[in-house]
């Protein structure tokens, strides 16, 4: 039996998601999959060695990029690693060079990789992302206040101080639009006013698409995504996005599929731990202007214009990223990692 262990950073959000994700596409292609915790010692990675021992089994270790990335001895890895500024730092690079291959979700990371010194294989092999059944969005006509909405985590490169401050800049009275932030629990976090609403707790995936499906539009201020799932998630559900044309987001928007946020290309502040720093790392920075520019070129839009949008960034993400679409290229790569 052909079996896959996926070891996930499962209290994060976003890991927990993508490592259910690949799990789904590995079983499509005939691998039996079992999902667990990431060891933190030599021994515990022993232990899986030993547990495992004589059959065929690959492990897949879905973690945030760090001392995390640490190989199960005598046994076959593969790295499903995301990052999202332009280069890695490189105690990242020594442990990523440990792995048997690499498999990334978007070509941005594949490259960013490469250009850090990873010198193993790296495939550009994203799980399928519509296997849970999204809730279509039916009407265009926009609610009133007009409903903004951002996912991410509360963190400072999610650029969420970009959206508060444009949003109040580009609606100065109350009632004409508001913002929906759904994060994780920061108890420093604070609204800037009323309109602007920060939801906190912990919603089960139906009602998690039931706010994409009921916002008017998503929209992005992250400095850096490797990915961006919220984003396609948003697509999904057949809301239009705005967002930055930079990083990771490039292989989820396409032109006239959603309204660009204007950003330029700078070094990455300093903020965050030192150690997960490097020289020359870049990401998309926009600012509380441009980010009111577009709310208010998004709440002048049309009802057509919106909804002409979302069908466009639906067909292109799923022509990259459906399950049709990606089927045989994962029953090729299993059949290769296993040998069957």
């Amino acid at each position: 039996m052909t079996t896959a262990v996926i070891l996930s950073n499962t209290p994060q959000p976003s890991f927990k998601v993508i490592g259910d994700l690949f799990a789904e596409s590995l079983r499509e292609a005939g691998v039996e999959v079992i999902e667990r915790g990431v060891p933190s010692t030599s021994e515990e990675r022993a232990a899986l060695t030993k547990e495992f021992e004589g059959q065929e089994t690959v492990f897949f270790h879905n973690v945030s990029m760090g001392k995390d990335f640490q190989v199960i001895p005598e046994a076959k890895n593969v790295g499903l690693p995301a990052y999202e500024f332009s280069r890695v730092y490189d105690s990242a690079v020594r442990l990523l060079n440990k792995y048997d291959e690499l498999w990334v979700t978007t070509s941005y990371v594949g490259k960013l990789l490469k250009n850090s010194g990873v010198t193993v294989l790296i495939l550009r092999l994203p799980p399928a992302l519509d296997r849970q059944n999204f809730p279509k969005k039916t009407s265009y006509g926009p609610h009133k206040p007009f409903r903004f909405l951002f996912v991410g985590e509360p963190h400072f490169r999610k650029g969420v101080h970009f959206l508060m401050y444009g949003f109040v800049n580009a609606f100065p009275k109350t009632g004409e639009a508001e913002l929906i932030i759904k994060t994780a629990i920061n108890p420093r976090w604070a609204p800037l006013r009323e309109d602007i609403k920060i939801i906190t707790e912990w919603l089960p995936t139906r009602d998690m698409q039931r706010l994409y499906a009921e916002s008017d539009c998503y929209i992005s201020a992250s400095l850096a995504e490797g990915l961006g799932l919220p984003i396609a998630e948003a697509m999904l559900c057949g809301i239009p996005v705005c967002a930055n044309n930079w990083g990771g987001h490039r292989d989820l928007l396409t032109e006239g599929g959603f309204f660009p946020l204007k950003f330029i290309e700078a070094d990455r502040p300093w903020t965050g731990e030192p150690q997960f720093y490097t020289p020359g790392q870049k990401c998309a920075i926009s600012n509380e202007v441009s980010v009111a520019e577009a709310m208010r070129q998004i709440v002048d839009s049309s009802p057509d214009t919106r909804q002409g949008m979302a069908a466009k960034a639906r067909e292109n993400l799923l022509q990259s990223y459906g399950t049709t679409a990606l089927r045989s290229l994962w029953a090729t790569h299993v059949a290769r990692l296993w040998k069957v």
